[in-house]
């Protein structure tokens, strides 16, 4: 296997399970000789598939042992099956654990029985606690096909391979569950608790499970589990424990226990390598106990709903935190300046601590990648000091106390995520700061309702930075109502979100490229709800703009290109041409590159488009329109602009092109939406599908409605435009 490696050759092939049809053949072939009799035993013969999951020894073998048996006999024995699996396939799955070291048969049962379904770091922080080596482990149970790493970073295994690790638990005691090394069912743990049955063979306790009944602990619940390491309960049920409780055991690495409802921890309790600390409930004392507060080995805490703790401890005696999570501790009104000194800090997160309002004056944190500070009126934001490069996310939305960003925060120069979602008294937005802010992908102001100019332009700065290495930049500004206007940005802005600002009067890149200073489009442009903006533009439009008829492709003989079928009235006939002031602007740039626009407009598509289609209702749900492509085309200097305009109500739009999807769509009330894409960037995608490149383009148009009960009132239309680039033609 090395020498594969050596030679980058993948060694692991994932055999793929049988697929249900497969499995039903190969069953029938050992339960009933090949004799076709499974009506009879449909809805058991289905358990015993799901039972197997595919696996062809498990087929073989159930189906053997179910042959020439009565459905009363099938159903006792699925019944068997599923509280004691079968042996014979046990000792077979059996080998691959028989050959592990013992260390990695640990970490195998701790999977099986407890961290299936778990995220990947999850269960290495806690395995990293239990001096179990995760990454060696993990990687000898992925190659002997044990487990396997889902989407997501989500560990898992086989059901029957679950089930025989916890076959091979339940073994080691059949009989008394207190001298099991592992615990997962509710019933078993509410014994050994509540009638204090456990011993010190104990080594795990992890509940998950849904139970109407609660369990009442007692102050000796713990006391026989001298070697108890992880104790996990994301339970939903109600644990009582009655006056508390007088011990919880020294060798504990994970202590993770939502729900909890003790008031205090034990005053003896020394957890000196304990590695996780999650509480959720009302103790106050997990940060101020005083032996905890030296845990050297102590990486992870998270705390919920913790009352009546109002300031946060010393904590420079945790040298190895990585993580320190704080929801909703609603009495929390400081923080130590400790916090700011914790070397090793990933992630810090003060979230919904509303009274929170001295954090720190100074942040110098260079490992720090996740700082969020969401519904905590903080008083100011501190000032970053020295190099923070490990920084990629932060979070102040929701803080009414925020006025203005110091201009520090430029120094996160590896900053991709900002929220600043909701500060409704902020002001300020310097453009000085994002000239550090290269790497930023994400920019969040939503409901900022103080915003006026974004950004606020700064004196003496340099000239923008439009690098081509740059990240794409995504601007949301959705709901700013007195947000007048969008001035030059440092940073070449990719998709841009300014819905439902009534009061935006100018965006700086429209300007540009309406008076032909700029020539690249937004990738992504939300105009909707702004119609002071987009009169501004279409103003603009007929003003300096003129209309190059042959940008439209459209005969000598055309109609007006204000006319339509809804026209008739002075008002209609101003948003026809409205409309169509705006779409020369869009379609004005080079069309080298795809974009997306959606902005008001209560006109039908105009009839100067290639194709168009009205609809009304149910009368039409779909359309297709053709499109031939002379031969010898030159491919580069074309474009599909697909346009949709839609009246009222809340529809889903899905475009189709030669049956391949390219959009779904959702569209809130009047407007238009346009999506431009190059023919090069069609004829890509047809080929990532297999697909040669077509003489025809059939683009079908579809809408679905089934949240609208009365469709008679539900109209807009469809349009598909063929644009040529004449400009680039001429280059």
């Amino acid at each position: 296997m090395n020498c594969l490696r050596a030679h980058n050759v993948n060694p692991i092939y994932e055999a793929k399970e049988l697929n249900y049809q497969e499995s039903l053949e190969l069953f029938n072939f050992h339960a009933f000789k090949g004799n076709i009799r499974m009506d009879d035993f449909f809805d058991l013969l289905n358990g015993v598939i799901r039972y197997a999951k595919g696996i062809p020894l498990a087929l073989e073998v159930l189906g053997s042992d179910l042959c020439s048996k009565n459905k009363d006999e099938w159903k006792d024995a699925l019944e068997y099956y599923n509280k004691y699996p079968n042996q014979e396939i046990q000792q077979a799955l059996k080998r691959s654990y028989d050959a592990l070291e013992d260390r990695m048969k640990e970490v195998f049962l701790h999977i099986a029985c407890f961290f299936k379904g778990f995220e990947q770091s999850y269960v290495i922080n806690v395995l990293q606690s239990c001096d179990l080596n995760p990454m060696y482990g993990l990687k000898v149970l992925l190659e002997k096909a044990l487990i396997k790493i889902e989407k997501d970073n989500i560990i898992w295994m086989h059901d029957l391979l679950e089930d025989m690790g916890k076959e091979i638990v339940r073994q080691e005691s059949p009989d008394e569950t207190g001298q099991r090394s592992r615990l997962w069912l509710y019933e078993d743990v509410r014994e050994v608790l509540e009638e204090k049955t456990g011993t010190d063979r104990i080594k795990g306790i992890v509940v998950r499970d849904f139970h109407s009944q609660e369990i009442c602990l007692n102050s000796g619940s713990f006391t026989n589990l001298k070697n108890l390491q992880i104790f996990i309960m994301h339970q939903i049920f109600s644990i009582d424990c009655g006056e508390g409780l007088d011990y919880l055991p020294n060798q504990l690495r994970v202590l993770d226990w939502w729900q909890c409802p003790l008031r205090s921890l034990p005053t003896n309790f020394n957890p000196r390598k304990l590695g996780t600390l999650h509480m959720g409930g009302p103790c106050t004392t997990p940060l101020v106990h005083e032996r905890l507060k030296n845990l050297r080995y102590l990486k992870s805490i998270k705390l919920l709903w913790c009352v009546g703790l109002t300031r946060m401890p010393d904590l420079s005696g945790l040298t190895s935190l990585e993580y320190l999570e704080l929801f909703s501790c609603k009495d929390l009104v400081e923080v130590h300046p400790s916090v700011g000194r914790l070397d090793k800090l990933v992630i810090l997160t003060l979230d919904h601590c509303v009274k929170l309002q001295m954090f720190q004056k100074r942040i110098n944190m260079k490992s720090l990648e996740t700082l969020d500070l969401c519904w905590c009126p903080l008083e100011f934001f501190p000032e970053i000091e020295g190099d923070m490069k490990s920084l990629s996310r932060l979070d102040l939305s929701r803080n009414a106390a925020i006025k203005e960003l110091p201009c520090s925060v430029g120094n996160l120069t590896g900053l991709k995520s900002l929220s600043l979602c909701g500060c409704g008294n902020l002001t300020n937005v310097p453009s000085s700061i994002f000239y550090g802010l290269q790497r930023l992908e994400e920019l969040d102001l939503q409901y900022c309702s103080s915003l006026v100019t974004f950004p606020t332009k700064s004196e003496s700065l340099p000239p923008p930075v439009f690098s081509t290495n740059l990240t794409r930049l995504q601007v949301h500004l959705r709901d700013c109502r007195r947000l007048e206007e969008i001035s030059e940005f440092p940073r070449e802005i990719d998709s841009l979100d300014v819905s439902h600002c009534p009061s935006l009067e100018s965006i700086s890149k429209l300007s540009k490229i309406l008076e032909g200073e700029d020539s690249k489009m937004f990738d992504q442009l939300d105009l909707t709800g702004c119609r002071r903006l987009c009169d501004n533009l279409a103003r603009g439009v007929v003003s300096e703009v003129e209309v190059d008829r042959r940008l439209f492709h459209v005969p000598k003989k055309r109609k007006k290109m204000t006319s339509s079928p809804f026209a008739g009235t002075k008002e209609l006939m101003g948003e026809a041409e409205k409309l169509t002031a705006l779409l020369t602007l869009f379609f004005s740039c080079p069309k080298s590159e795809e974009f997306q626009v959606t902005f008001p407009a209560r006109a039908p598509i105009p009839n100067w488009f290639t194709c168009r289609r009205l609809y009304r209702g149910l009368i039409t749900k779909e359309h297709e329109f053709c499109i031939e492509i002379p031969q010898n085309s030159n491919w580069e200097n074309k474009g599909l602009a697909l346009c949709i305009q839609s009246c009222f109500y809340v529809v889903t739009h899905f475009v189709y092109i030669n049956g391949i999807e390219f959009d779904k769509k959702i569209m809130w009330g009047d407007g238009v939406w346009v999506h431009y894409i190059p023919l090069l960037t069609v004829i890509r995608r047809f080929s990532e599908c297999g697909m040669p490149p077509p003489d025809m383009f059939q683009v079908m148009f579809r809408f679905e409605d089934e949240m609208i009960f009365d469709t008679t009132t539900l109209v807009g239309s469809w349009g598909v435009h063929l644009i040529e680039d004449l400009e680039g033609e001429d280059r």
